[in-house]
């Protein structure tokens, strides 16, 4: 990932477009998932910008030091295991359940 997503979020929520939910995967070649989220946070802060719920999408465990910390520090934020996936269309739905379950995100607009 570069810096380029970083840019995107903000430049949408800089004309006034709303972002639901930002899904990110947490082992990244250039940024990984914890140092964007702690990017988006920095920016929500100094923008007085409410936090926009975060997923990370990782092959990592729940027992991996970093992910937890991450986890902690870019709340709301969730994860979703790779591994317990079959395919892309089972990742999907399940980011759709979360985001219904835990941030209360809806397909209503």
């Amino acid at each position: 990932m570069s810096g380029h997503d970083l840019v995107l979020v903000r430049a949408q929520r800089w004309v006034g477009q709303p972002i639901d939910l930002v899904i990110t995967d947490f082992e990244m070649q250039v940024m990984h998932g914890d140092k964007l989220a702690q990017a988006i946070r920095q920016d929500e802060h100094e923008r007085s910008l409410d936090p926009v719920p975060i997923v990370f999408v990782t092959s990592l465990e729940m027992t991996d030091e970093r992910l937890r910390e991450a986890l902690r520090e870019s709340a709301p934020a969730a994860h979703i295991n790779k591994k317990s996936c079959r395919d892309g269309l089972e990742m999907a739905s399940r980011i759709v359940e979360l985001a219904k379950q835990r941030f209360s995100i809806t397909d209503n607009r």
